[in-house]
């Protein structure tokens, strides 16, 4: 068999971060030698760089996910720091635009985010991972508006 690549991962959920080695392990052996651990907010994406760092062909994606951008700590410098903790990181994400529940931020708020995240993919020259749920028109404006940021 080929070798695989998962390119999302959350193993550093609270339910999986315990068991992180494992299921890297359990990976491997079933011929998964990269993935990518996607973060979510600032606390997920500091774990993704941490479990990067210590183990070979794991890479991380930093990011504040829509439901999450109103938490405390998930800022863009929070966000920043990070890229210093790590060169495994390979992209910011997962980030973009989510309409499907109601008690998540309002539209203008994930709007602003999306395109701050976008910026901070930019400077860094990272690629971005994009979460849209029932939000695909505004997802495709903001990218159309926003080419400046990520366009190389």
């Amino acid at each position: 068999m080929k070798n695989l690549f998962d390119s999302h991962t959350h193993i550093n959920d609270n339910q999986e971060f315990d068991n992180a080695e494992l299921l890297i392990q359990e990976c491997l052996d079933n011929n998964v030698n990269k993935l990518v651990v996607i973060g979510y907010d600032v606390k997920s994406s500091l774990r993704a760089v941490e479990l990067a760092n210590t183990y070979e062909g794991v890479y991380a994606a930093i990011g504040i996910h829509p439901s999450d951008i109103t938490k405390e700590n998930n800022t863009i410098e929070n966000l920043e720091k990070l890229l210093t903790k790590s060169n495994k990181i390979v992209a910011i994400g997962e980030i973009g635009l989510d309409y499907h529940w109601e008690n998540y931020p309002s539209k203008e708020i994930q709007i602003e985010w999306f395109v701050k995240q976008i910026k901070l993919a930019n400077k860094y020259n990272l690629p971005i991972i994009i979460h849209s749920r029932d939000a695909m028109g505004d997802t495709v404006d903001v990218l159309k508006n926003n080419k400046e940021y990520y366009k190389k």
